[in-house]
């Protein structure tokens, strides 16, 4: 086998486990002001606001038990950064399916 294709074949295996779990990827709106996080716990000047709508990519608790979402956010900018989970809530304004 070839240098790198463990790994490759790996890489694979997560993605299509990350779309199966997250292709039906939920609305969310922002219930406050929130800040934007590269990681959790690592703030960055930018927030949203509320009413802001994102998407749900990710969640994760970290070690003090504070749950986070990835999300991404289109407005004039695309972003891709965490939340803390109690500033968002599940889309009401999304359309029955």
């Amino acid at each position: 086998m070839p240098p790198g294709t463990a790994l490759l074949a790996n890489d694979l295996t997560l993605f299509k486990t990350w779309i199966t779990k997250y292709k039906n990827n939920k609305s969310l709106v922002v219930k406050r002001k929130t800040y934007l996080h590269k990681t959790p716990n690592s703030k960055t000047r930018m927030y949203l606001i509320k009413g802001d709508k994102v998407t749900l990519l990710d969640e994760q608790t970290d070690n003090s038990g504070q749950k986070w979402y990835f999300i991404y956010y289109k407005g004039k900018k695309k972003l891709n950064m965490w939340i803390k989970a109690e500033a968002a809530g599940i889309d009401i304004y999304r359309k029955k399916e």
